[in-house]
């Protein structure tokens, strides 16, 4: 890199820094869809049903992802407690993700 001129290096940084927002973005939504279909396999034991509340409800800007993360950690505390005693961070890794998740998505790189 130390041939490269200062606005190459500049462009291989922003390069690499929208490659790593991109994932890590990608992978949020991956594991807000993870807890979509969970609750929708819990509220729903039908597939049409589970299709209807997913288009409607859950798949949708209707319902945050934070207040869907507050259903799955009641649902998990409540029914799947060994669990959460084998997972200890899940719900804390959860919330570190959505707030990550924000910062790359409405957040510009300071490059100062």
């Amino acid at each position: 890199m130390d041939s490269l001129s200062h606005e190459e290096k500049v462009n291989a940084i922003f390069e690499y820094t929208s490659a790593v927002r991109g994932m890590i973005i990608d992978k949020t939504i991956t594991l807000e869809k993870s807890i979509d279909m969970y609750l929708c396999n819990y509220f729903c034991k039908n597939n049409q049903t589970r299709k209807d509340i997913m288009n409607l409800v859950f798949g949708t800007e209707r319902m945050p992802f934070d207040t869907k993360r507050q259903i799955f950690k009641v649902l998990v505390s409540r029914d799947h407690p060994a669990f959460e005693t084998s997972n200890p961070d899940i719900h804390s890794g959860i919330i570190k993700a959505i707030e990550t998740r924000n910062i790359f998505a409405h957040y510009i790189l300071d490059t100062s």
